[in-house]
This record gives C-alpha cells, sequence and structure tokens, in this order.
C-alpha cells in the first residue's frame, strides 16, 4: 500500500487502488505525440474547458506543457498526485508502487539501478505537485514546470508520467538534444500492454423479399456487428540483465505487477475489456528516449 494521498477534492487512495475518476482514464497520463500543433497551451486549453462542459471527468485532467522539449502531457491530477506522494514519503526502491530507477550513459552497456528516486526528478514531480495543490478551486487547464527541463530531467519524468515501472534516467552529462547512444546491443525485454475492447454497430440494409415483389423492397432490417479492437496503453523496456539480477525486473515480476494495476481501471471502462502484457527480448544498435 502505498503512501495515502488526499487531493483538494477529497480523494484519497494509492497508486494501486486509483481513487475516484482516475480509474477512467486508464493511466496517469498521455503524451501527445501523434501530431503536432502550433499553439498547445491554448490549443489544448480550449480543447479541455469545451470537454469540462460537457463530461465531468476532464475536469481532473490537466495539459502539462514543458517548453524545452516542447512536450504536452494530458495528466489525471488525483491520480498523479497519490502517486507523486508515494514517491517523495517512500523514496525506497523497495516500495512496490515506485518504478525502478535506471542509471544509463551514452556509449558505456553496464545500466545500473538507483537505490533511492533521482533527486532531480524528485524535484520536478514536487515542483509540478506543488502548483497544483496550490489550487483552491477548478484546475487551470494548463501548467508547466517553473524551469524549463534539461533532457536528463525530461526523459524520466516523461516516464513516470506513461507509468512505466522501468524508468531509464540518463546522465546529467547527457545532451539535450538526446544524440547519445544508449543502450548499444544490450539485450532487452520489451513489453507491450494492450487493451482489448469490443465495440458494436448496426448495419441497416435493405433486404428483396421474393421474386415477385422484386421491385420493392422490405424496411431495413438492423444487423449487429462487433468488432474487436486493440490498443497500446503503453511499451517500455528493461535491460534483461537486471531482469535477471534483480527480482522485482524478472519479466513475471513486471507482467503481473502491470496486469493487476491497470486491470481494475480498464474494467471501470468496460467491463468486458481485457488487459494483457506481450513480452518479447531483442537486441538493438540502441534505443531512442
Amino acid at each position: 500500500m502505498g503512501f495515502p494521498f488526499t487531493g483538494p477534492y477529497g480523494q484519497s487512495g494509492s497508486a494501486g487502488q486509483p481513487c475516484g475518476n482516475a480509474g477512467l482514464f486508464g493511466a496517469t497520463g498521455y503524451l501527445v505525440d501523434a501530431f503536432v500543433v502550433d499553439h498547445p497551451q491554448e490549443t489544448f486549453s480550449t480543447l479541455l474547458l469545451g470537454l469540462r462542459q460537457h463530461i465531468s471527468l476532464f475536469r481532473e485532467v490537466i495539459h502539462v506543457y514543458e517548453s524545452r522539449s516542447n512536450q504536452s502531457f494530458l495528466v489525471h491530477v488525483p491520480l498523479f498526485l497519490i502517486r507523486v506522494a508515494n514517491t517523495a514519503h517512500q523514496l525506497s526502491i523497495n516500495n512496490p508502487d515506485n518504478p525502478s530507477f535506471i542509471r544509463i550513459r551514452s556509449g558505456l552497456s553496464e545500466p545500473e539501478i538507483f537505490s533511492t528516486t533521482p533527486s532531480h526528478l524528485l524535484a520536478a514531480l514536487l515542483d509540478l505537485g506543488a502548483q497544483l495543490n496550490s489550487v483552491s478551486g477548478d484546475y487551470s487547464t494548463v501548467i508547466s514546470p517553473s524551469e524549463g527541463l534539461p533532457f536528463h530531467v525530461n526523459v524520466p519524468l516523461a516516464a513516470f508520467i506513461l507509468e512505466y515501472p522501468v524508468v531509464y534516467c540518463p546522465d546529467a552529462s547527457a545532451p539535450d538534444n538526446g544524440s547519445g547512444t544508449y543502450l548499444s546491443r544490450v539485450p532487452l525485454d520489451v513489453y507491450e500492454g494492450i487493451v482489448s475492447f469490443t465495440s458494436s454497430s448496426t448495419d441497416i440494409s435493405g433486404v428483396r423479399t421474393s421474386p415477385a415483389t422484386a421491385c420493392s423492397t422490405s424496411r431495413p432490417e438492423n444487423k449487429k456487428q462487433s468488432r474487436t479492437h486493440m490498443h497500446t496503453l503503453l511499451k517500455f523496456s528493461c535491460p534483461a540483465q537486471l531482469g535477471e539480477s534483480s527480482g522485482r525486473l524478472t519479466p513475471a515480476s513486471l507482467i503481473s505487477k502491470l496486469e493487476s494495476q491497470f486491470i481494475t481501471r480498464i474494467t471501470r471502462l468496460d467491463a468486458d475489456s481485457t488487459f494483457k502484457v506481450q513480452h518479447t527480448t531483442v537486441t538493438l544498435d540502441g534505443v531512442a528516449l
């Protein structure tokens, strides 16, 4: 059980058992990377204001904009604050609610596990948490870190928001453009969490009755059609050697943690949906961060 947190709306819980509408959002946050807008702060503020008028869930969702990397996240505030509180009050990697933080350096093939939450990441999380905790009424539509974040902070912050259980932390000397080569030729366990759900649609078609009435058609007949959809909720990797040396990073442990963590939220959206984690092992020339 993680450190309990009570937010501005009185929700309380732990990262493992989200409270309020957290389950309806699926994950803590989502990175907007499928398209680019010219004025992200204004655009997403307008979008969220419109959504809040019609869908109550979005009153708890904000746009987190990181100016230095020009990245946008849509974040569920109560769940984010719960996880920040867990991380701040139980810094040890032995806390099951915390991710594993992995130090990686360009050109070096030996990743290392941090024994505690990296201080630069914790500072960024507490900064965002303080801004959100200062709100007495409705959340604003957008917040940003007090200062633009360098590459070695922005990478783990994004992984934290996306709820990766393995968080890569580049060395502080990493260039801001992310041009280094990381984990080159290192065997990686790759995990992909997939949501499967079924949707129904109605097909309306005219049906002829008989040759004798070939010039006319019967009333349209409604036919229900079901389609199964699959959506990747998260995808991340972990150096295979760490999975062999750390019990919490074995494939069995990570798969069990992810499926138990997300299935409750997913089934709150749709009782018939499923969430499964697929595991493969690959070796690449480098990993993009």
